[in-house]
């Protein structure tokens, strides 16, 4: 995605429709911030390719269904018609969880990077603003993502979809904690930070498939894409770490045992697929011919800094505050 004047002005209003969403306590506002993201962010996705525009209307379509069964619904509601779960499906539709993902999964190849790593991100902030607000329990929505997407994400070649995967399994902690702004918050922050670094480095050694991470970086970079994925995998002492944590207290506070239990079986799978991608990945260059590589340039490495300190860092201000 190029920043000329015009992609800046839909940045510019993109960033501004979230803001003023998450400012705001009237569903009504919220929904129309919704539809003023949407429209600022389908510019941001169009580019040249022949899959593109196949992936944009894909989006729209299925923004714009949603958008139409959120108002309906609102309509309903000055009725004295209790439909909220009407609302809450066509939340998660937009934000493309779990049952209702076959439409991210089909469109996320013929987007590039940049509007995808907002798709993933900061797009889901204004729907989750209005799921907060209800304030209602989905917890077979929640399983089935915890579930669904470390199942989806075995055997995946494409970084892109296993990427999308990994949004719908953190989708799904989320909406458990729908119910606190502040903590949900702090989780996307947190995660948005993570999946930047990711796709700065993907972006940069142009991987778009899993065995393209064997040949087309050199070892640091490899070992830099390791630890952002195993942060994001939640693995400790890492920044990644924080959110999962975060979560599990959650869930004993409340004491849902059983929620607890499958996060931890969700969570284990998902980090066993980044390991495994990412260890036959080191395995490969460990058999490569030592006389064909690159010599590797030592520069600042701020997102191994991110990965490996924020945590400790946090855990000693808790410990003595």
């Amino acid at each position: 995605m190029f920043l000329n004047s015009t992609n800046i002005m839909f940045l510019s209003t993109l960033n501004l429709s979230i803001i003023l969403s998450l400012s705001s306590n009237s569903m009504f506002i919220i929904w129309m911030m919704i539809e003023t993201s949407n429209l600022s962010f389908i510019p941001i996705m169009m580019s040249k390719k022949m899959k593109n525009s196949e992936s944009v209307m894909k989006y729209f379509i299925i923004q714009s269904i949603s958008s139409m069964i959120i108002m309906f619904s609102m309509i309903m509601m000055l009725m004295n018609m209790n439909i909220k779960m009407l609302i809450l499906m066509s939340l998660i539709m937009k934000m493309g969880g779990v049952p209702f993902h076959n439409w991210i999964i089909s469109m996320i190849e013929g987007i590039e990077y940049t509007p995808m790593l907002l798709m993933v991100t900061i797009m889901k902030m204004p729907p989750m603003m209005m799921f907060s607000i209800m304030n209602m329990k989905t917890m077979e929505m929640i399983l089935l993502s915890m579930m669904i997407a470390p199942l989806l994400m075995i055997n995946q070649n494409s970084i892109k979809k296993m990427m999308c995967f990994s949004s719908i399994f953190n989708m799904s902690m989320i909406l458990f904690m729908s119910f606190e702004m502040k903590m949900w918050m702090t989780f996307i922050m947190i995660y948005t930070i993570m999946m930047t670094t990711i796709f700065k480095q993907i972006s940069t050694n142009k991987i778009k498939f899993i065995n393209q991470m064997m040949i087309n970086s050199n070892m640091m970079n490899k070992k830099e894409l390791w630890i952002s994925m195993l942060s994001l995998g939640g693995m400790p002492p890492m920044t990644g770490f924080m959110n999962k944590m975060m979560v599990m207290k959650t869930m004993l506070n409340k004491k849902e045992m059983v929620m607890l239990f499958f996060l931890m079986i969700s969570s284990t799978m998902v980090l066993y697929v980044y390991m495994t991608y990412m260890y036959s990945c080191l395995m490969f260059y460990l058999s490569m011919n030592k006389t064909s590589m690159k010599t590797i340039e030592v520069k600042k490495n701020y997102s191994l800094m991110f990965n490996l300190i924020i945590l400790p860092m946090f855990l000693i201000n808790k410990l003595f505050n």
